[in-house]
C-alpha cells in the first residue's frame, strides 16, 4: 500500500519538485565527516588515526575536500570501527583500487592478452566473458559434487552422454570429456528420485514440462526399455523429440495427437518415448506409472494447472518428484506460489512426503519426492529420514 502511495504522489509532483526532493534526501544520506562523528567513533578506532581525524577536520584541507570524499571517510572510518584496523586490507583498502567486478570494456585490453589454458576462463558460445566465467564455475563446483558421489560418478564415467552436446551446448572438459551443466544437473536431480526405479528392469515414467529432454536423455540410456511419456507443448516438445530420435535412432519415438492414437500406442505398448499435449492427459490409464516428474515447470503455471498435474499424479503415479522455486512469481498471470505452501500447487495433504529440502543447486529451488499412490508392494526406498538435505 506504501509502494503505490509513493507512486501515486510522484505522478502528482511537479518533476523540478521531485528533483529537489531527491538532491535533498541524497545530501542527507550522504552526510559529510564532521568532528561530532569522530567522537562517535573514536572508542573503536587506534588513538593516532582519531588525531589524525582531528587535525585534519580542523585543516583548510578539510574545507577543501569533495563533499563525496568527505562523505567517504565516515564510511570507511565506521568499516574500521566495526573490523579493527588489522582488516584493513580486506575492508578498507578494497575500495581504494582492488576490482571486484569488471565490465568488458574495463577487461578489454587483459582479454587480448590472455593467454591462459585455465577451463575457467573459456568464453562459452553464445555467453560473453562474464557469463561464461559464471557459468563455468557453477559447472566446475557441480562436478566437483557430482564425482564425490559414487554413484553419480560411476553414470557420468561409464557413459557417454555425448546427445548432451547436442544444439552447441556449453561444455567444459574433464580427463579429456566434454560435461554440460545440463548432464551434471540432471544426475543430480537423479540421485534424488532414483529409487522409485529401483529393481525396476522396464520403468514406465511420465514428466511434465520435459524442456530440451535432458531427464528423458539420462533415463532411456540408463533404463533402455524404459516407457516414457513427456507431457508439452511446442517448442519444448519438438526439440525433446528431436533429440531423443537422435541419441537413440533405434528407440520407438512417437507423437501422438489424439485419444485414440495414444490409447492403441498405450496398449500395444510397442513404443519407448511417447509425447502427447496437455489436453490427452485425461486418457492417461490410472496406476500406469511407477514415477512421475515434474523439474523446474509447475511454478511456471497458473493455480488450474498446478491443481490438474497434482490431481493427475493422484491418480496414474506411485510417486511423483518436483523441483520447483522457493518463491516464484508468474509475471503475466501475477500469481505468487511459495514453495513450501504445498496447498498452493494443490498438492494432497493424503500423500507421503518421502523426502524434501533445499536442491544441491540452486539451492533457492526445492525439491520433493512424494508417494502419491500406494505401490502394489511395499518397497524400501532408502529414505529413512524426511528432510533429505
Amino acid at each position: 500500500m506504501r509502494a503505490r502511495m509513493v507512486k501515486f504522489l510522484k505522478l502528482l509532483t511537479p518533476p523540478l519538485i521531485h528533483k529537489g526532493v531527491l538532491r535533498i534526501r541524497f545530501r542527507f544520506s550522504h552526510s559529510p565527516m564532521n568532528l561530532k562523528k569522530l567522537k562517535q567513533l573514536e572508542d573503536q578506532l587506534p588513538l593516532n588515526l582519531v588525531k589524525d581525524m582531528q587535525n585534519y577536520l580542523l585543516s583548510e584541507d578539510y574545507d577543501s575536500t569533495s563533499r563525496y570524499w568527505k562523505h567517504l571517510m565516515h564510511v570507511h572510518l565506521e568499516m574500521i570501527s566495526q573490523v579493527g584496523i588489522e582488516n584493513y586490507g580486506s575492508s578498507v583498502a578494497t575500495n581504494y583500487f582492488t576490482w571486484k567486478y569488471a565490465d568488458e570494456l574495463m577487461l578489454h585490453k587483459l582479454l587480448e592478452n590472455n593467454q591462459s589454458n585455465l577451463p575457467i576462463y573459456k568464453v562459452q558460445k553464445g555467453m560473453n566473458f562474464h557469463e561464461s566465467v559464471q557459468h563455468n564455475m557453477i559447472l566446475e563446483l557441480l562436478h566437483e559434487y557430482v564425482i564425490s558421489q559414487p554413484k553419480l560418478r560411476a553414470i557420468l564415467e561409464t557413459g557417454t552422454h555425448s546427445s548432451f552436446l547436442d544444439g552447441n551446448s556449453p561444455y567444459l572438459e574433464f580427463n579429456d570429456k566434454p560435461v554440460t551443466q545440463d548432464l551434471l544437473n540432471t544426475l543430480i536431480e537423479f540421485d534424488s528420485f532414483s529409487s522409485t526405479l529401483a529393481k525396476l528392469e522396464n520403468p514406465r515414467v511420465l514428466e511434465i514440462g520435459a524442456g530440451s529432454g535432458r531427464t528423458m536423455d539420462l533415463i532411456m540410456g540408463l533404463f533402455p526399455n524404459a516407457r516414457y511419456v513427456v507431457v508439452d507443448i511446442p517448442p519444448a516438445s519438438y526439440l525433446a523429440r528431436m533429440r531423443i530420435k537422435k541419441a537413440y535412432p533405434r528407440a520407438g519415438v512417437s507423437q501422438c495427437n489424439s485419444q485414440n492414437e495414444l490409447e492403441t500406442m498405450l496398449s500395444s505398448d510397442d513404443y519407448n518415448v511417447l509425447f502427447i499435449p496437455p489436453s490427452l492427459v485425461e486418457y492417461l490409464p490410472n496406476s500406469y506409472f511407477d514415477t512421475m516428474l515434474a523439474i523446474d515447470c509447475l511454478h511456471e503455471m497458473n493455480f488450474p494447472t498446478r491443481k490438474k498435474y497434482a490431481d493427475l499424479a493422484s491418480r496414474v503415479s506411485k510417486y511423483l518428484y518436483v523441483k520447483i522455486w522457493e518463491n516464484a512469481y508468474i509475471p503475466v498471470d501475477r500469481e505468487r506460489v511459495d514453495g513450501s505452501d504445498l496447498a498452493s500447487y494443490g498438492f494432497s495433504p493424503g500423500w507421503k512426503v518421502l523426502s524434501m529440502g533445499n536442491a544441491v543447486f540452486p539451492a533457492t529451488m526445492y525439491e520433493y519426492l512424494f508417494q502419491t499412490n500406494g505401490p502394489d508392494q511395499d518397497v524400501d526406498l532408502g529414505l529413512e529420514q524426511t528432510a533429505k538435505r
